[in-house]
């Protein structure tokens, strides 16, 4: 496993938390924690639609019951391919839940490029979205507008039990969309945005998701939210690329934390 790179943490306004002991629980067991104690509050910002913890946590396990019908458990690769926001992060949540790794992948690479991907990773499964059906992976299509999600279907559902060494994530390189060799586990996650205390974040932030899909920097700014009971706020990259948007933006959705890497740049 690899370490998520290190970032600091840009504060708007927002006095800094000062909070008790590290946690000590692994990522899905602290998602669900976080979902009990924030159930009416927004989880997941968009420009369209606000989704609560209470919905998100319905949502995901009702997905992770249906991952899990298909033979998803522990470390199976699925592949994601939507775009940024509350499915995607839906999807997410729903894979760890059932014990699986996200295979996040970028919807505007050609079908013979993803292909490479998911073989190279040996996925059998790909989440994605009814404009996507009829692409061409090599893999079996997961469409989720034909899944019955949050039916109480996952009134019986438990997740799998919570394991320090279970890979959350594989990552491809930046730019390049071929796979960079790079996981990400849940032990590490939880270190990174939860027990790192220069990278506190309380259940009042509003976490900005500015980054690709792709790579663990989005990593970092979803689950920094998710598993503090903040609301991560998922903006379009068309937004993010124009400086005067992006301000009004922050300003319009009350970010109050920016994940920046080193040096600086926006992650």
């Amino acid at each position: 496993m690899v370490q998520l790179p290190i970032h600091s943490a840009v504060r708007f306004n927002h006095p800094r938390f000062t909070g008790g002991p590290a946690q000590e629980c692994i990522l899905n067991e602290l998602f669900l924690r976080q979902a009990a104690l924030n159930k009416s509050k927004p989880a997941i910002i968009t420009l369209d639609r606000i989704l609560s913890y209470g919905e998100l946590a319905r949502d995901a396990r009702s997905l992770a019951t249906h991952l899990r019908r298909l033979g998803v458990g522990h470390n199976t690769p699925v592949a994601v391919l939507l775009a940024p926001g509350i499915e995607h992060i839906t999807a997410q949540v729903a894979i760890i839940l059932a014990g699986g790794s996200v295979a996040p992948l970028d919807v505007r690479l050609p079908d013979d490029r993803l292909a490479d991907v998911l073989r190279q990773w040996r996925v059998s499964f790909t989440l994605t979205d009814a404009a996507s059906r009829r692409r061409t992976l090599g893999t079996a299509n997961i469409i989720l507008e034909d899944i019955a999600v949050g039916d109480g279907n996952d009134l019986d559902f438990n997740p799998m039990p919570a394991w320090a060494a279970q890979r959350t994530h594989l990552l491809v390189m930046a730019q390049t969309g071929w796979p960079a060799n790079r996981e990400l586990g849940a032990r590490g996650i939880v270190d990174q945005v939860v027990n790192r205390p220069d990278m506190r974040v309380n259940s009042d932030d509003r976490v900005a998701c500015l980054a690709d899909a792709t790579g663990s920097t989005y990593q970092l700014e979803v689950w920094s939210a998710l598993l503090n009971g903040a609301a991560a706020v998922v903006l379009p990259q068309d937004l993010v690329r124009d400086p005067g948007r992006l301000t009004a933006a922050l300003t319009q959705f009350a970010v109050s934390v920016h994940f920046v890497a080193a040096g600086g740049a926006t992650a």
